[in-house]
């Protein structure tokens, strides 16, 4: 199934860890996203690039209405001209903002 068509099903205690396998296929999937860790945890993250402030701005809240929507609350971090998302834990199913 296309990433996109899914709902966000965010990680929960006691919750099955996404297999490195299947973290390897999801992230061929995902254009322009890495793994990376913080303090030993993998977190999902892309930098997006914008062309001023205003547009970092208008791209940051469509994210945040995307993200309320699949209640997923990734990290934003809003800075002139770039955008950075960082999902603090990797979701068992992704939904991709678009």
């Amino acid at each position: 199934m296309e990433l996109t068509k899914q709902q966000c099903e965010a990680c929960r205690p006691g919750a099955t860890p996404v297999s490195e396998t299947d973290r390897a296929t999801y992230l061929e999937r995902l254009e322009g996203w890495s793994i990376e860790h913080e303090n030993d945890i993998p977190v999902l993250v892309k930098v997006y690039k914008l062309a001023d402030y205003a547009a970092s701005v208008k791209f940051t809240n469509a994210i945040a209405a995307k993200a309320e929507e699949q209640d997923h609350h990734p990290a934003i971090t809003l800075e002139w001209g770039k955008v950075t998302v960082v999902h603090v834990q990797i979701p068992t199913k992704l939904r991709i903002c678009t």
